[in-house]
């Protein structure tokens, strides 16, 4: 039987240098190098699950094979699911249709088939996809303690809450899986930003794929003020603090990739709105190659920097890429804003720290001649 990264090598979703890199990362030969490719973000998720069901000659169940409702779960509980990365998402005559992420983990099997009394059906699934499908199923405010649950209920507007209760609250396991889990999907949908927004009755969750919103199912509303105290003691806020914008910034690792992220907040009446950036941590800044411009365009920006003076101009809606197209010239010419006799912009967003120009916030205060002065 070939080996998950033997199959991801054919299907050209591996390079042989990745392969490489990950063997010497590999610290204990028992461990899966799928594993480790999967920890150094070299493998997504969805793509490991196609191997993996290559390897096996088994049916790979995409998210849209998950039911709608909460499947029967035969005396299985939703944390031996969760750890095991496994799901029932059909009941046929002939047994169990099983979602796993592992499909050779035979105890997995084993177990189903004896709570259930049915024959089991191993499918394969993406672990992300079956994490998803069991946040959904089971929201993390049902695993809340009954204080917990209290301390999100209670209180009308105005009222004074108990800040170590909050404090509390936000450092259950249920509610950090919860986070985790939005922050992680996002990455994953490669999103630029997360918006989090509370309303009367509900809470809306929002992505920011290639420059465009995307409505995300989200959490109960109660569980509001439990997220954001939970992303606020991430990015070291003041959790009492609701009255007032706040910003700060945290990291978090995903699947072995470092995400730099900018958090900001914003009260409304009804709670306050959460606005995530979400940058990820470049060893080395990207080539033109990457960045998808057209030879006509490559050619241009090439010129312009090649110039002895004038000004590059990046425009374009939040998400887009301006920072990125910025952060190119440095890879395309070694020399490029390192210039002598050429300054790099102090307008170019302090959002991701890069050598080479000069960053700056862009506060009104500042006017723009004297900025302008020392550039030429």
């Amino acid at each position: 039987m070939k080996t998950v990264a033997e199959v991801l090598v054919e299907l050209g979703k591996l390079s042989p240098e990745d392969l490489g890199r990950a063997r010497r990362a590999q610290q204990n030969p028992d461990e899966p190098l799928d594993d480790v490719l999967e920890h150094l973000g070299l493998l997504s998720s969805s793509t490991k699950a196609l191997a993996v069901a290559r390897v096996h000659n088994l049916p790979l169940a995409k998210a849209a094979d998950f039911p709608p409702s909460r499947p029967a779960l035969l005396g299985l509980s939703p944390k031996f699911l969760r750890d095991a990365k496994a799901l029932p998402i059909a009941l046929r005559e002939d047994g169990i249709v099983l979602a796993m992420a592992d499909p050779g983990a035979a105890y997995v099997i084993d177990a189903v088939r004896l709570a259930s009394g049915r024959p089991v059906i191993p499918w394969v699934a993406a672990g992300s996809d079956i994490e998803a499908a069991l946040n959904r199923y089971f929201p993390a405010g049902e695993a809340l303690t009954e204080p917990a649950a209290e301390a999100l209920a209670g209180g009308g507007e105005g009222a004074e809450e108990d800040i170590q209760r909050l404090q509390d609250l936000a450092r259950e396991a249920p509610v950090i899986r919860l986070v985790n889990q939005i922050i992680a999907d996002a990455v994953e949908a490669r999103a630029s930003d997360i918006h989090i927004e509370p309303f009367r009755d509900e809470l809306r969750l929002r992505y920011r794929v290639d420059g465009a919103l995307r409505h995300i199912p989200a959490p109960p509303a109660r569980l509001a003020r439990a997220i954001s105290s939970r992303i606020k003691i991430l990015a070291r806020l003041n959790i009492a603090e609701r009255r007032l914008p706040q910003d700060g910034r945290a990291r978090f690792a995903v699947a072995g990739r470092e995400i730099d992220m900018r958090i900001a907040t914003m009260p409304t009446i009804h709670g306050e709105s959460i606005s995530i950036r979400l940058l990820e941590d470049m060893a080395e800044a990207p080539s033109f190659a990457s960045l998808g411009l057209s030879a006509g365009a490559e050619e241009t920006l090439r010129r312009a920097l090649a110039a002895p003076h004038g000004m590059v101009l990046a425009t374009g809606p939040t998400g887009s890429g301006k920072t990125t197209l910025l952060r190119s010239p440095q890879h395309a010419q070694p020399r490029g804003l390192q210039h002598p006799h050429r300054r790099g912009s102090d307008r170019i967003p302090d959002s991701r720290h890069q050598p080479g120009p000069g960053q700056g916030g862009d506060r009104p205060e500042l006017r723009a001649a004297p900025a302008l002065d020392g550039a030429a």
